[in-house]
């Protein structure tokens, strides 16, 4: 008995090894892919030019949408229970799931976003800081022509990427979020444009 909890910690410490090396490995190629990418003479306007999504976290989702349709007697667009696997986050890769509810009426999107159960996420981490961290808008969401310029613009800035993945309304599409809520008090998204714009 003694021997199989032994083993069974030995496989857990090895799974949290190679996982540990795969984000880091990670952490590395995207340090290599920002070093190389020219970003002389351009600015943060030239690539985050149009606010096409307001970004609101909440820990209700069904409150959040009988509350719209009492206010604006508005019914979502389009809801999902999603699963953002292999998530860049904070150095590690994660899986991070969330409901979102989307709002199309307005002349910018209405995102609203409840992180599911305790895994760790931008969302999740939202919810724990509340205003202790001072911010109540969750992001603004620009799309743009390429992640890694977005990414290497935030970091001459000193905004650092907080989390990334892949879009799972564009299969070709990252999103990337900075953090920016120390000098403007939100988060910034960022998301490879549709093809077609």
């Amino acid at each position: 008995m003694g021997q199989d909890k032994t083993a069974q910690a030995g496989t857990a410490a090895q799974a949290n090894t190679t996982q540990a090396g795969a984000a880091m490995q990670a952490q590395a190629e995207a340090a290599q892919t920002l070093q190389a990418i020219n970003i002389d003479g351009v600015k943060l306007t030239d690539v985050f030019n149009e606010i096409v999504q307001v970004g609101i976290v909440v820990e209700d989702m069904d409150a959040a949408i009988k509350g719209m349709k009492q206010l604006f007697d508005l019914d979502p667009d389009a809801t999902s229970n999603n699963y953002y696997k292999n998530t860049w986050y904070r150095g590690e890769i994660i899986t991070a799931p969330a409901k979102a509810a989307f709002y199309n009426f307005f002349n910018v999107q209405l995102e609203f976003l409840q992180p599911i159960g305790d895994d760790p996420s931008i969302w999740q981490d939202y919810l724990r800081e509340g205003p202790h961290r001072g911010h109540a808008l969750h992001h603004l969401r620009f799309n743009v022509e390429d992640n890694d310029v977005a990414s290497a613009l935030m970091e001459r800035a000193g905004v650092a990427k907080y989390m990334e993945g892949q879009s799972l309304v564009d299969p070709t599409a990252r999103f990337t979020y900075y953090d920016a809520v120390p000098l403007v008090g939100f988060i910034i998204e960022a998301v490879t444009k549709p093809k077609d714009e």
